[in-house]
């Protein structure tokens, strides 16, 4: 087999990895395929066990007019939710990013330009997990969370230590469907399903802002969430 990839500024692998977990529909907390131990990097995808506790994340790569629905939405509902947002996202959308920040959610970065983080030098790479918090704080004037989703899951070793060593968690997640393609959406009553059946103590739920499915589904997705006992925290509680 060929030696793994790495940096000439970090000797750690950088080996391209996309993040997956084992799925279930039984409640119980899924394991991950990850070949090496993601949490001595401060990475997870899970919260805490025993706490009946579900983080609810959604990622905001660009918009597409749903957003302030699902704002609405979770302020009705008292829940309180992490978005995932680029530095493209909060310059084309201040007014929604600054909305979450006073409605009192969590926001985090994304990344500038949503590249795959192995790709990129460890400049560039610390460049776009921070510019994201440097943008929001510029906005709002509130801190983002020092917490860092890699585009489309990829990772290496090497960039979990790169996020870990500038005081930045990973955050991956439990639980995820194929929700992003705007021309392929499920139905109402099957983006309820697929949710639900995917739920368990301390799920990390990635939800993504341009499915029209979530949207319609997410006001009876917590409905059925808070009647089975759970509650609904921010990743500020995970750091």
């Amino acid at each position: 087999m060929p030696p793994e990839e790495t940096d000439t500024d970090n000797a750690l692998s950088n080996t391209t990895r996309s993040w997956s977990y084992n799925a279930n529909t039984d409640g119980l907390r899924p394991s991950h395929f990850a070949t090496f131990n993601i949490a001595q990097y401060g990475a997870y995808h899970l919260g805490q066990a025993g706490e009946n506790t579900l983080f609810l994340t959604i990622d905001q790569g660009y918009e597409i007019g749903l957003t302030g629905t699902i704002l609405d939405i979770l302020k009705e509902k008292n829940v309180k939710a992490t978005f995932f947002v680029t530095g493209l996202y909060i310059n084309a959308n201040p007014a929604l990013v600054r909305r979450m920040a006073e409605e009192g959610h969590a926001v985090a970065s994304h990344s500038v330009n949503h590249l795959s983080s192995p790709d990129l030098t460890e400049e560039e790479l610390i460049f776009e997990i921070t510019e994201p918090s440097r943008l929001f704080r510029e906005l709002t004037g509130k801190d983002a969370l020092r917490t860092f989703r890699p585009p489309m899951g990829e990772y290496s070793e090497r960039t979990l230590d790169i996020t870990w060593n500038i005081g930045y968690t990973t955050a991956f997640w439990s639980f995820a469907y194929r929700d992003w393609i705007i021309d392929e959406q499920p139905t109402k009553e099957e983006a309820f399903n697929r949710i639900t059946s995917g739920l368990h103590d301390g799920a990390v739920i990635l939800l993504h802002s341009v499915s029209s499915a979530n949207v319609e589904a997410l006001a009876d997705v917590i409905d059925y969430c808070i009647k089975r006992g759970y509650n609904f925290r921010t990743l500020e509680h995970l750091r």
